[in-house]
């Protein structure tokens, strides 16, 4: 995979300080050996992430690989740990590697906060787009139920079979969720000054269901997490506070056409 000298440079600079955690030296070293083919990189090598997350403070690494093996080396506990970590490294991208295509670990891997999802094996031109993939910065979400990268980006072209429907069912899911929501909302806009203690009190039992059915559409995650904190504090009804939330219910609701 040939690449223009400026996205060289930004590869150099992502592979420049990785962390690998695998219990397998072997393909460990090998995958460091590939990075060094990408651009020069010093890859730090564990055998499991116990060790991963003690040595991230001192290595402050640009780039972390971490394998996932069901039963004995759980990559996506290790991000989620990471992500609601103090640690300055804790948005660095996570690529998880594993043998395990399926539609658990691919749907964990996402809501864990990993960046991209890398079958193994794999060659160098995937590894490649993987490393591309994680040079943009992409948006940080912070809420109770998630702490990560939007999750829109995350990649999911490696998976493939009869757990497709799976994720047929998902699509579904989430529809049926967006029109709940989006019910909620009108419903809340329209009975605010009616009835506004009701109103804070139904959204804040769903709140939880906001960012699920506003992330895929273009620009809704933000608005879905702003909403949702600011319903997590301590609000009155009176009527500042429904003139501040009745703009965050209207901004949601002009991302998706009435009808």
């Amino acid at each position: 995979m040939s690449l223009d000298p400026k996205l060289s440079r930004a590869v150099a600079e992502r592979v420049a300080r990785v962390l690998i955690i695998n219990r397998d030296a072997a393909p460990a070293r090998m995958l460091a050996t590939q990075l060094r083919d990408l651009a020069p990189s010093e890859a730090t090598i564990v055998a499991d992430t116990a060790t991963g997350l003690k040595a991230i403070n001192d290595l402050n690494p640009t780039l972390i690989f971490v394998e996932h093996v069901s039963g004995e080396m759980d990559g996506l506990e290790f991000t989620r740990r990471l992500r609601r970590s103090m640690t300055p490294a804790r948005g660095t991208p996570v690529i998880l590697t594993t043998t395990e295509a399926t539609a658990a670990v691919l749907f964990g891997a996402r809501d864990a906060g990993v960046h991209e999802f890398l079958r193994k094996p794999f060659n160098l031109g995937d590894l490649t787009k993987r490393v591309v993939a994680v040079i943009t910065p992409r948006p940080w979400i912070q809420a109770e139920s998630y702490v990560g990268p939007d999750r829109r980006r995350f990649n999911s072209g490696d998976y493939k079979g009869p757990p497709k429907r799976l994720s047929d069912k998902r699509a579904k899911e989430t529809v049926a969720v967006q029109k709940a929501v989006l019910a909620l909302l009108r419903n809340a806009d329209a009975a605010l000054d009616v009835s506004p203690d009701e109103v804070i009190a139904a959204l804040k039992a769903r709140a939880d269901t906001l960012y699920p059915a506003f992330e895929s559409i273009p620009g809704g995650g933000p608005l879905a997490v702003e909403l949702a904190t600011w319903l997590d504090r301590p609000v009155s009804s009176g009527p500042l506070a429904r003139n501040q939330l009745r703009q965050k219910i209207q901004a949601l609701l002009a991302l998706v056409p009435a009808g």
